[in-house]
């Protein structure tokens, strides 16, 4: 019964990716995990590396959208690195 649960949260879960950098990545990082009701399934982070987590380069974002179940993309970066979203919108 309890994986049957998990399988029907899994399945209306939202598969985020995180492109960031900075403390605006840091604050959207901590607030995706620290509120799990959200429904929100965080499956990969891009960007530069903002503090412990595994962050891949942003050039790798399109094949991973492409090859993996991802629902949303959320872009939590700093004006003053505009230059990293410019690379995650091409």
């Amino acid at each position: 019964a309890g994986a049957v649960r998990a399988q029907r949260r899994e399945r209306k879960s939202r598969h985020v990716v995180l492109v960031g950098a900075g403390d605006a990545a840091d604050r959207i990082l901590k607030r995706l995990r620290d509120e799990p009701a959200t429904q929100m399934n965080l499956v990969a982070c891009f960007g530069e590396p903002w503090n412990d987590e595994r962050v891949r380069p942003i050039g790798e974002l399109r094949d991973f959208i492409r090859s993996n179940r991802v629902d949303e993309v959320w872009i939590a970066v700093p004006w003053d690195r505009k230059r990293l979203l410019d690379e995650a919108l091409d």
